[in-house]
C-alpha cells in the first residue's frame, strides 16, 4: 500500500485490520468486531479457552492506536484499588482529601482487558458499571472522565448469575474464540516466533477520535430504519427482547461497521453485523443470524440452509466407522458436497452484488470438506 493511501486514517485502520488477520489466524470475525467496537467506543466480550489469543489481540490494538493498555486478572477478591489505583496516602494525611493514584490503571487506559471477568464478585462488577457505560467514575464526590475507548472482557464462560446481568448487557458485542483448526494455519503458527506480534502500522489517538466522530455522523436512511423496525418485530416474535439501550448501541455499531469497510452511509450489507449484537443468550445467535438474513438478504439465508445441510453431511461422515461403512459414507458425501457446492457457485456467479463475506465463508467451508473427502477417497486411507 502506498504512503499516499496511508495518509487516510480509515485506510490506515484497514491496513491494521489486514495486519491483525495475518497474525491472528482464523479470527477475522473477531478482529472486525474489535475494530468496529473501537470505532463505536463499545465494549466487547471474548469467550474462549485459555491461550486463544485474547490478550495478545487486545495488546496489539492498544499498540496500533498508540494508546495506554491496562490488563488485570479478576478474582472474587479483586478490589477497586487494583483497577482504579490505590488511595493517595499523602493527600489523605496532609490534605484530608480522598483521591487515588490512578497512573497506569483502568482510569487512564485507552484499551482495557479484564480477564476471567465473571470470576469477580458481583460488587466489583457493579462498581465497574459506570466505567463501562458512561466512561467515568466517581472520586471524592467528583465525576472523573475516562479516556477509555474500549473495554474488553475475557472469559472461558458466560455469566451464570443474574446479579451480573446489568454488566453483561454493557457488552454489546460478544464473540467466541477458539483454537486454530486448519492444518495449514496451525503450521504457520508453529513457524512464527514465540513472542507477541508488533504492529507495523499505527494510527494516532487524534486520528482515531476523528474516525469515531465521523462514524457517528454517518447516515442511516429511511430504508435502513424500516428494516430495523422489521427486525425488532421479528425478534420479539422469537422471544428475543432487547433493551432500548442495546438498540441505540446497535445503530452506533452499524455506522462504525460501515465506516470500517470504507462506506459513507449505512447499507443493507452492514446489517448482518447485528448478528453479533442483537442477542442475549448464546443459543439465540443462530436465530438472529437467520432472521436478519431472511429480511436483508434472502440469498444469504439460502446459503445458510445449504451450510446446515453440509454440516449434517459432515457430521454423519465423522460418525461412520469401519472400512465398508466409511467407504460408502465417503462416496455419498462426495456427491452431496458436490451438489451443495454447485448450488453455492451458481448463486455466487448469478448474483455477485448479493454475495457477502459470510456466503464466501460458507462456500470455502463446503469446498474444504469436499476436498478432504476427495483426498481420502483418492489415497484410499479408509
Amino acid at each position: 500500500m502506498s504512503k499516499v493511501l496511508l495518509k487516510d486514517p480509515i485506510k490506515i485502520l484497514q491496513q491494521i485490520q489486514k495486519e491483525m488477520q495475518s497474525h491472528f489466524l482464523e479470527m477475522n470475525e473477531v478482529i472486525e468486531g474489535l475494530l468496529t467496537g473501537l470505532l463505536a467506543e463499545q465494549n466487547v466480550l471474548l469467550i474462549g479457552p485459555p491461550g486463544s489469543a485474547k490478550t495478545q489481540i487486545s495488546k496489539f490494538i492498544a499498540k496500533a492506536i498508540k494508546g495506554e493498555f491496562f490488563d488485570h486478572l479478576l478474582t472474587k477478591y479483586t478490589v477497586p484499588d487494583e483497577l482504579f489505583g490505590p488511595i493517595d496516602i499523602i493527600a489523605m494525611r496532609e490534605k484530608k482529601v480522598f483521591k487515588r493514584v490512578t497512573d497506569h490503571t483502568l482510569a487512564t487506559a485507552h484499551i482495557a482487558l479484564l480477564d476471567e471477568f465473571w470470576k469477580a464478585s458481583s460488587a466489583i462488577i457493579n462498581y465497574m458499571l459506570r466505567a463501562a457505560n458512561e466512561r467515568e467514575f466517581k472520586e471524592n464526590g467528583k465525576v472523573i472522565k475516562l479516556p477509555l475507548k474500549m473495554m474488553i472482557g475475557a472469559s472461558n464462560e458466560y455469566p451464570s448469575s443474574e446479579e451480573t446481568g446489568a454488566m453483561y448487557d454493557r457488552f454489546n458485542l460478544k464473540y467466541e474464540t477458539t483454537y486454530i483448526e486448519e492444518d495449514s494455519n496451525f503450521l504457520s503458527l508453529l513457524n512464527t516466533q514465540d513472542k507477541d506480534p508488533e504492529p507495523t502500522t499505527s494510527i494516532t489517538l487524534t486520528e482515531l477520535q476523528d474516525l469515531i466522530d465521523k462514524a457517528q455522523n454517518l447516515v442511516c436512511s429511511k430504508n435502513i430504519m424500516e428494516i430495523l423496525i422489521q427486525v425488532r418485530r421479528e425478534l420479539k416474535k422469537a422471544g428475543i427482547i432487547l433493551s432500548p439501550r442495546r438498540w441505540k448501541k446497535a445503530i452506533r455499531l452499524i455506522k462504525a461497521k460501515s465506516l470500517l469497510r470504507g462506506g459513507v452511509k449505512v447499507e443493507e450489507e452492514d446489517l448482518g453485523f447485528l448478528s453479533n449484537v442483537l442477542w442475549n443468550e448464546p443459543e439465540q445467535r443462530s436465530v438472529v443470524i437467520k432472521l436478519i438474513a431472511q429480511i436483508v438478504n434472502p440469498l444469504l439465508q439460502k446459503a445458510m440452509e445449504l451450510m446446515d445441510m453440509a454440516t449434517e453431511v459432515w457430521g454423519n461422515l465423522e460418525k461412520a466407522s469401519g472400512s465398508a461403512t466409511r467407504g460408502k459414507a465417503l462416496i455419498e458425501s462426495r456427491s452431496k458436497f458436490g451438489n451443495i457446492r454447485k448450488q453455492l457457485l451458481e448463486m455466487k456467479e448469478s448474483t455477485p452484488g448479493k454475495w457477502v463475506p459470510a456466503m464466501e465463508n460458507i462456500y470455502e467451508k463446503v469446498s474444504k470438506w469436499q476436498r478432504v473427502v476427495a483426498e481420502e477417497l483418492t489415497t484410499g486411507t479408509i
